[in-house]
């Protein structure tokens, strides 16, 4: 699960993501143990992804691959999205909601696969704009996607005509955001951090355990190549993080 606010410009992005992940799941640094997938990441080259995904069956699911795959490849963003529409019966148990782009080449794609059962992935060229992420969909409409969007325009304009904080202060002010979008569903918060006894839901397994925030990520990439990223993540228990800073090569 997660949930991603974003502002795709040309040569430009602003992004925030949240992961939530039951405690069974080994997180570090974004990257999914043990298979090597990520959530979320960029290349040195310029190349974005980031994925929410449903996390229907127990275990790890192996749609966390596919934003490595594409950050270590060499295929367009229409060209990845096609040949995964192509052949849809590999993810055959799989239910993803699927983001790339090339910063360079100003291009992004949605890749989409609605359903773990039905062999049907949708894509979509993302436009210039402020765009949602979340297991609803590209700018779904439910409650969380529309109070984050509301959030992040806000966080836009207060910080047009001044100096921007650090990605650190902006993460955490949205990493530690409790509020629920919907009074007493923990679920459409920020911020998850609850004990699940029972849950029927078609996009969460029904299983007991603590299911919460693991790790935040906030991403600039400017006109002029320079690329900021931060992180902060659960790790054995325990918050940490890291910023790396970088020019497109």
């Amino acid at each position: 699960m997660g949930i991603a606010a974003f502002e795709w410009g040309e040569r430009q992005l602003k992004l925030l993501y949240n992961r939530d992940n039951f405690d069974t799941w080994q997180v570090l640094s974004g990257w999914a143990q043990p298979n090597g997938g990520t959530w979320c990441g960029i290349s040195r080259n310029g190349r974005v992804a980031f994925l929410v995904d449903a996390m229907i069956f127990d275990g790890l699911n192996n749609c966390v691959s596919l934003p490595a795959e594409f950050l270590q490849g060499h295929m367009s963003p229409q060209d990845f999205a096609n040949e995964i529409a192509t052949d849809p019966l590999r993810y055959t148990g799989m239910t993803f909601k699927l983001i790339v782009a090339d910063i360079t080449s100003n291009s992004m794609f949605y890749i989409n696969k609605l359903s773990a059962t039905v062999p049907h992935v949708r894509t979509e060229q993302v436009a210039f704009g402020v765009h949602i992420l979340s297991y609803s969909g590209l700018d779904g409409h439910l409650p969380n996607d529309l109070r984050l969007k509301d959030f992040f325009n806000e966080m836009i304009d207060e910080y047009k005509n001044e100096e921007q904080p650090s990605l650190r202060e902006i993460a955490e002010r949205f990493v530690y955001d409790p509020t629920e979008a919907v009074e007493g569903n923990k679920l459409t918060s920020f911020f998850v951090d609850f004990e699940v006894r029972e849950l029927n839901s078609n996009w969460l397994p029904i299983k007991e355990g603590r299911y919460r925030t693991t790790s935040t990520t906030a991403l600039t990439v400017k006109p002029t190549n320079e690329v900021k990223f931060y992180e902060r993540y659960l790790e054995n228990g325990e918050w940490r993080d890291h910023e790396v800073s970088f020019n497109i090569v």
